[in-house]
């Protein structure tokens, strides 16, 4: 989506600490993200009084963060996934936007690893 992402996470451990995990995932998108587009860097910079700027990729807050403790439950979270653009007009079938998941289970090409299997 221009404006937000989607990301199912799984777990491989049995006892985990969500907070570690979205920092591990946000930190390293936003390195990844003003590596490749320097130009954000300026535009999500925060004045700190007496201190170094900050440079803030992501908006305050926990976001959407939903827990999905059965498959049919995952199924229907992928799903709605694969076809928000669709909804936003954005493209005509899931299978057309650029940035989905959508191929690697269809058993399309997908151009980037997609594990569908937990644990």
């Amino acid at each position: 989506m221009p404006e937000h992402c989607h990301v199912l996470v799984w777990p491989r451990e049995e006892v985990y600490d969500m907070a570690a995990v979205l920092t591990s995932i946000k930190s390293e998108a936003a390195k990844a993200c003003f590596a490749a587009r320097p130009e954000l860097r300026e535009v999500c910079r925060v004045p700190r009084r007496g201190r170094p700027d900050e440079f803030k990729f992501w908006q305050p807050g926990g976001g959407y963060d939903r827990n999905y403790w059965s498959q049919p439950e995952n199924r229907k979270f992928v799903d709605y996934i694969h076809n928000n653009p669709v909804r936003r007009g954005l493209c005509l079938y899931p299978e057309d936007y650029r940035w989905s998941s959508v191929l690697a289970y269809v058993g399309g090409d997908c151009p980037w690893p997609v594990d569908l299997s937990p644990a």
